[in-house]
């Protein structure tokens, strides 16, 4: 077996330590550079868990939920003015960030770029914030099939394309 910080061969009892959160097996030289697991307490706290030696305090971080194909829109697309509509539905049940956040478990920053337009939430938020605050954030999406007027009908419909159809629509407009 070989050492997982230094690298050379375990001779005799292989040793395992806690190094900056990771646990690993080490050898007898190495051992310096972490705390003995059975000297570490374990206390779990939110999101996070402690890890507690005599020497000091580990926070690890747990790993996020992946994520899934239902936390994307698919034929329903967020209303516009998502974020006036927040805004206006928390002020009007007399609620604050913090007490919207705390309803719907979510970090207070997360309302707060919600509801200035510096984020989009995701799917699962938004039936959050619909849930609680008892308004609408979508919509039926009116999926347009955009085709192109070249010549080469073979040829792929790319960024730039749409940005050129788009410009033409708001100058007709």
């Amino acid at each position: 077996m070989l050492c997982e910080v230094c690298g050379k061969k375990i001779i005799g009892k292989p040793k395992n330590v806690n190094i900056e959160g990771a646990e690993l097996t080490v050898c007898e030289n190495c051992v310096k550079f972490g705390d003995s697991l059975k000297d570490l307490s374990v206390a779990s706290k939110g999101s996070k868990t402690i890890l507690a030696s005599p020497k000091k305090v580990i926070r690890v971080k747990r790993p996020r939920a992946k994520l899934d194909s239902k936390d994307f829109f698919s034929d329903e697309d967020l209303v516009e003015d998502y974020a006036c509509k927040i805004r206006r539905a928390r002020e009007g049940k007399g609620l604050s960030h913090e007490e919207l956040a705390k309803k719907i478990n979510e970090r207070v920053t997360i309302i707060k770029k919600i509801e200035t337009g510096k984020m989009r939430p995701s799917l699962m938020l938004v039936k959050k914030l619909e849930k609680e605050l008892q308004i609408n954030l979508t919509e039926k999406s009116d999926s347009k099939i955009i085709t192109t007027t070249s010549k080469d009908q073979s040829k792929e419909l790319t960024l730039g394309d749409i940005i050129k159809i788009k410009k033409k629509r708001s100058n007709n407009a």
